[in-house]
């Protein structure tokens, strides 16, 4: 499950998150995240074919999330530490993480580990919409 993480969402996620969010104006040091472009600015040929296949990816996880109550298996692992951020900026973007349940499940899991909880940016604390 970690490659699924590596190979596909992370890159597609990454695609997603640069043509949704400004980086190029975006203060490190005075904004938590950077701001979302103007919908004129997004370029949707780019957009879309990524949120479809992390849509895809989502799916393959949740199913596999039906049969293990983590992505690495019987115990939180690497697997669940790899796909979680990605996860998280998924939900919190606002895609629609209930046609996942067995993600959505999975995520409050994670984010019920002390060490998860701990050690979250101040985006996934907050847990409001970006």
């Amino acid at each position: 499950m970690a490659l699924l993480g590596y190979l596909y969402i992370y890159i597609d996620s990454r695609t997603v998150t640069m043509q949704l969010f400004d980086y190029e104006n975006w203060d490190m040091k005075t904004m938590i995240y950077p701001a979302r472009r103007p919908v004129e600015q997004v370029d949707h040929k780019i957009l879309a074919p990524a949120e479809e296949r992390l849509m895809n990816s989502w799916g393959i996880l949740d199913k596999e999330l039906g049969k293990h109550p983590w992505a690495s298996g019987q115990s939180f692992g690497i697997a669940d530490i790899v796909l979680l951020p990605a996860a998280m900026t998924f939900k919190l973007r606002g895609r629609p993480i209930h046609e996942f349940p067995n993600v959505a499940r999975w995520i409050d899991a994670c984010m019920a580990r002390k060490a998860v909880s701990e050690t979250a940016t101040p985006v996934v604390k907050a847990g409001k919409q970006i």
